[in-house]
Order: structure tokens, then sequence, then C-alpha cells
């Protein structure tokens, strides 16, 4: 359930951030097929479908054209466009539109959520494969200039990434190919993750880290960039977090510096920083205190580590500018703005 898109996707355009605009879970009428908790991280199959069969997702394809035509370039009359009008209260309801260009990227999924392995959470290389090539078709065909950037997988799995290489054939049925990587002192390169409490660190001390220009690497020999969509730190009151940095925010800003640095030169064309700001009244476990900011319940005021990440990040910026004839691998640094 997502509601106020329109206004934030006018507001990025306003302020001229970037968005890419990133499905997270399933769709609200697939859940419902007793799958248990209920929850949306299933597959977006009907229950009992193929889901190695790229057809079994057709239904969930057709959901994303509808997102492609509203937000994307391409104009469509309102007999294309499937949209719910009923009113959720006196006045408020939607509309019908296409087309209003503001949107430029899309990540139709995200995670194959290794750690559910053995339910029908975890999505396999041959079924996320299968995904991709009937969502990557369906968005084409609704706006061909959307660019699509490939679910995010987990961690850096090369075995996972060679499965999908072996069905589509080299040939990838997207624009970008993603992946999410924390860096932690228990990274020793194995997959699924091993990370440690309080494990958070720069890619001096992650052991695993020769894997990020591996698979950069592989996407450059299929044509595609890099992008890190998930990376990150605690701060180190987190500390019953494996991801909490057990130093000052100087220095976990310097940390989460040098992995851009680091990433950037083994290859990667974007990294985005998990998250922009502290959760609500921030315990300590996981992603609870990575943002830059502190919570809503502090007014997203500035840690100490926002001013040393966004110089850095304006200073990437500033240097693009001077250098409009750069290499095709741009490199970009996302921080978040309040």
């Amino acid at each position: 359930t997502a509601w106020g898109l329109d206004d934030i996707l006018i507001n990025a355009k306003n302020e001229g951030a970037e968005v890419l605009f990133t499905i997270h879970q399933t769709p609200t009428w697939f859940i419902d097929q007793g799958r248990g908790d209920g929850g949306g991280d299933y597959a977006p199959v009907e229950l009992g479908d193929d889901r190695t069969n790229p057809k079994s997702y057709r239904e969930y394809a057709l959901m994303l054209a509808q997102i492609v035509a509203r937000y994307g370039r391409v104009k469509y009359s309102d007999e294309a466009l499937n949209v719910d009008l009923s009113e959720r209260w006196t006045g408020d309801k939607n509309e019908k539109k296409s087309g209003l260009n503001l949107l430029k990227y899309i990540q139709f999924w995200n995670e194959e959520k290794w750690w559910k392995t053995g339910t029908p959470e975890h999505i396999l290389p041959e079924e996320m494969a299968a995904m991709m090539i009937e969502c990557y078709a369906t968005i084409k065909r609704t706006d061909p200039s959307m660019i699509v950037v490939s679910p995010c997988i987990s961690d850096i799995s090369m075995p996972y990434f060679e499965a999908m290489d072996a069905i589509f054939g080299g040939n990838w049925p997207c624009d970008i190919i993603s992946c999410n990587y924390y860096l932690n002192k228990g990274n020793d390169g194995r997959y699924p993750a091993t990370w440690v409490l309080n494990g958070g660190c720069g890619p001096s001390q992650d052991k695993g880290f020769g894997r990020v220009k591996q698979l950069s690497d592989f996407c450059a020999a299929r044509g595609k960039k890099l992008w890190i969509c998930e990376t990150g730190l605690d701060s180190k009151e987190a500390d019953q977090s494996q991801m909490a940095f057990p130093g000052t925010e100087a220095e976990r800003a310097n940390a989460l510096i040098e992995t851009a640095n680091a990433m950037f030169a083994s290859g990667v064309d974007v990294v985005f920083l998990f998250s922009t700001a502290n959760e609500y009244n921030a315990g300590k476990t996981l992603y609870q205190q990575c943002g830059l900011l502190y919570g809503q319940d502090k007014g997203y005021a500035k840690k100490p580590s926002f001013d040393l990440v966004n110089n850095y990040a304006k200073s990437l910026s500033l240097k693009a500018m001077q250098q409009p004839a750069m290499e095709d691998r741009t490199k970009r640094f996302v921080i978040p703005s309040k």
C-alpha cells in the first residue's frame, strides 16, 4: 500500500532529485492466499503457479505497466489505464493520469531473501530470472525510455548471478544490474554473509570486498553498469547491531566515504546509502541508527556525519560537472536529503 506517490515524485522533480522507484513487496491482492503470516515478502505470483515460468508473473508485470504509464513519458488514453477510482473517504479518490514524466528509473523487486530459505519468501535464481524476463519486456513495451534496474540481490553471490546469466545467455533483461553490499568484519567472501556483532567497517577490514570488483567485471563483460543500491553503517549507539560501527560519527563518515571510493575504484557506477534517517525512537538493533540524520522524534537533525558525507558527495558532483567528457562510468554517490 502506498499513498501520495504523485506528491513524492513531483516534490523530488522540483528539488532536482532523481528517484529510483523500487517495489519492495508483492501487491496486496496476492497476499491473502493461505501464505502463512500474510506478509508481503512472497514472489508476486498466484499461489500454485510455476515460479520458473515468466508468464506466471504476467499480472504483476501488468501492475508495473500501470505505474510506468502513469509516471513515465508515454501518454495513454484513459481506456488503457487500470486505476481504482473508488473513494477511500469523501473527496479522496484517485484519478486516471499518464505520461506525467516524473520517473526515469524503476526497480521492480528487492532482494531474494536468502534468510527465508525453504519458505515461499525465498526467490531462487531461476525464479528471479523468470520474473525479470516478463517484467522487463512489459515495462519496455509500455515506455521504451524507462530505465530498468534489476532486482537487488541482498549480497554478492556470484553463483546466484551466474545461474541467472545461464538462463539469459549473457543477455540480461535489464538496463542496469544491482546488488546490495554491507561491509562487516565477519565477511569472508561467503554467501550468505557472515556478519558479527558491532562489525561494521570500512573496505580494508572486509575480507570479502574483492567480490565487488568481481561482480563489476561480470556486469561490464555483459555491457551493463553495476549499482550498489544499499550500503551503510549503524552508529555505535546501536550496539546490538551487526552493522554498528564502533567509532565516532566522524570516523563512521570516513568509513562510508572510503567505502564509496573503493566501490568506484572497483567499477561501481552508483552507490546508494542506507539510509536517510534513523528510525523513530531508534533502538539498538540492525538498521535502527544507520541514518545520517536523527529520526523524526528528533526533528531529523543532522548527525555529525552528515556534513562530511554531504561535502564529499558535492565534491563528486562538482568534479563531474568540471569534466563533462569523462568516461561513461561517471561516479555518483546518492546521499539523502532531509
